[in-house]
């Protein structure tokens, strides 16, 4: 429902006004990105309807706010009220589903949105970003999709609109969902059918023993060129989210690096050269490998079941307060 990575503003320098259209997976560590980058239109995918319909509660609700704090306000317990105000336009089904939703993750939204309006480059902490998003969620272009990445539907609609609008994409965050496969038919059909240009950057987040974090935060932050990662899904070796770090040149800024954005490095002219060169490119790249260059982050059902432990004992906990506060008043 919200993401761990807190430094998205470390891409800010290499997004910064390049409008089009944006993709991105997760919750409204979207916005934040998309403000910077001056993003025309937002396709927002999940593979979790949980999280689909809380863009969608957050569209209603950003279209009814006018500050950050109005936001932010409207999940503290008085604010169930006006949320249901602000439901009261859309279809029956729907504002049930997202009062639901609203109720059951009132609190940990309200802790989690208190954190990022503390915080000065992200959408709530930026008033100026979230005046953006705030426009772009009254003009209906936060879309938010139910869809796979590497499936057959929701990417490759998204790519026939963007086409039908003249809306070339420019920023494709993809958080750290590609530690999580490998890149097949699926994955490579739907980001080549993407309208990428020059401009376009694949932005995502690695867990790393070799490479370093941004400070204070607990991931390495990488991009990638849009045409450089079409061109190189062509290449059946180009299997996974290891075989892009392999290229990644880190940059000036601790824990951000970037790939494809300068040419690759060539071999000598000289024939006997060139495949000493070429061994040794192979040993080197096969040792980032194995000492770690990309790990896998903890599982999202460990974690889940996690959070939703620290759920339940958060309920008992409170059901126990209440109790010796009935018992200890008057009869």
């Amino acid at each position: 429902m919200w993401s761990n990575e807190r430094r998205h503003d470390i891409y800010f320098d290499d997004v910064k006004g390049i409008g089009g259209g944006y993709i991105g997976v997760g919750g409204d560590q979207n916005y934040t990105l998309a403000a910077a980058a001056g993003s025309q239109v937002l396709w927002l995918i999940d593979i979790d309807m949980e999280v689909v319909k809380l863009h969608k509660l957050y569209g209603a609700l950003l279209s009814a706010t006018e500050t950050p704090q109005a936001l932010v306000a409207l999940f503290e317990k008085r604010g169930l009220a006006q949320v249901d105000a602000a439901l009261s336009t859309l279809e029956p089904r729907l504002r049930k589903q997202l009062l639901v939703l609203y109720t059951q993750y009132r609190d940990d939204l309200l802790a989690h949105l208190r954190d990022e309006i503390s915080q000065p480059h992200t959408w709530l902490g930026d008033a100026e970003k979230y005046a953006y998003i705030r426009k772009l969620a009254q003009k209906g272009l936060i879309v938010p999709r139910l869809g796979d990445l590497n499936g057959p539907r929701t990417v490759m609609q998204i790519a026939e609109a963007a086409k039908a609008a003249k809306v070339t994409v420019r920023v494709v965050y993809l958080s750290n969902a590609e530690s999580w496969f490998s890149y097949g038919a699926g994955f490579r059909r739907n980001l080549s059918a993407l309208p990428f240009d020059e401009q376009t950057s694949v932005v995502r987040t690695i867990k790393s023993s070799l490479l370093p974090y941004v400070r204070g935060d607990v991931w390495h932050y990488t991009m990638q060129r849009g045409p450089h990662f079409v061109s190189k899904l062509s290449e059946h070796s180009y299997s996974s989210i290891e075989q892009v770090m392999l290229d990644a040149v880190e940059a000036k800024t601790k824990g951000l690096s970037h790939v494809g954005f300068a040419p690759a490095p060539t071999p000598p002219s000289d024939a006997a050269e060139a495949r000493k060169w070429r061994e040794k490119e192979r040993v080197r790249r096969q040792k980032l490998l194995q000492d770690g260059l990309v790990t896998r982050p903890a599982g999202n059902r460990e974690c889940a079941s996690e959070f939703e432990q620290d759920r339940r004992q958060k309920a008992e906990q409170d059901l126990k307060a209440l109790d010796k506060r009935l018992q200890a008043s008057p009869k």
